[in-house]
C-alpha cells in the first residue's frame, strides 16, 4: 500500500464524520477517493461498518477492546 493511501485511510473515519479536518484536507481525500479505486473500495466498506456500528450504539454501548479488535481489522493492510 502506498504511503499517501495509509495517510488517507488513517484520516477516513474523521472524513466519514465530518470530524476535525480542515476543507482542504477533506477536498483531498475526496480527490484521493475518485482517483484511488482500492482506497475507495476501503472506504466504502468503513462507511458500512461506521453506519451500522451508530445504529447499534443506540441499542448498546461496544466495549473499547472490541473496538480497537475491529479498527485493527479494518486497517491492517
Amino acid at each position: 500500500m502506498k504511503e499517501y493511501c495509509r495517510t488517507t485511510l488513517d484520516l477516513i473515519y474523521l472524513y466519514i464524520d465530518e470530524e476535525i479536518l480542515s476543507e482542504s484536507q477533506r477536498r483531498e481525500i475526496r480527490v484521493h477517493l475518485e482517483e484511488c479505486g482500492p482506497c475507495y473500495e476501503r472506504f466504502g466498506l468503513q462507511r458500512r461498518v461506521t453506519v451500522i456500528v451508530s445504529r447499534q450504539r443506540r441499542h448498546s454501548s461496544c466495549p473499547q477492546e472490541l473496538r480497537t479488535r475491529i479498527s485493527h481489522i479494518l486497517f491492517q493492510s
